[in-house]
């Protein structure tokens, strides 16, 4: 059995912290409004770190995504992905697109890895950084 998720919010100045069951955290989110600007605060290199990828600093503040050694079916093939810590940034020199993006801030990072809309980046994003979302 999994775990209600939990959101923050704050209400009349006090943060309160709020069990939710994935069956209605998609309609929770429908019914509040979303700052994505706290949103695109979300530390890339968290964003990267929770969407599964293996980044290697190629260089002060930048990262690239590695393949797995052995190039197999499970290798991320996101090579030309490259994270920019200093401006919390990514982009894919290849310019391939997924979820319609090839670069831009966490939450464009979400929706290119697992090729959704904005509205299902968005979703992932408050699941597992709820500390961003305040009301």
């Amino acid at each position: 059995m999994q775990h209600p998720k939990k959101i923050l919010f704050q209400q009349s100045g006090n943060l309160l912290s709020v069990g939710v069951p994935d069956l209605f955290f998609p309609i929770l989110i429908a019914m509040t409004r979303i700052d994505y600007a706290e949103l695109r605060q979300i530390p890339i290199l968290r964003v990267a770190d929770m969407l599964g990828l293996a980044v290697k600093r190629v260089g002060g503040a930048t990262w690239t995504v590695k393949q797995t050694p052995d190039n197999s079916e499970d290798s991320l093939g996101h090579t030309s992905l490259m994270i920019f810590e200093n401006t919390n940034t990514w982009h894919r020199f290849s310019e391939k697109e997924s979820g319609g993006v090839y670069r831009g801030s966490p939450i464009d990072l979400c929706m290119h890895i697992h090729d959704c809309s904005l509205e299902l980046a968005v979703e992932f994003l408050l699941r597992n950084f709820p500390q961003y979302h305040h009301e």
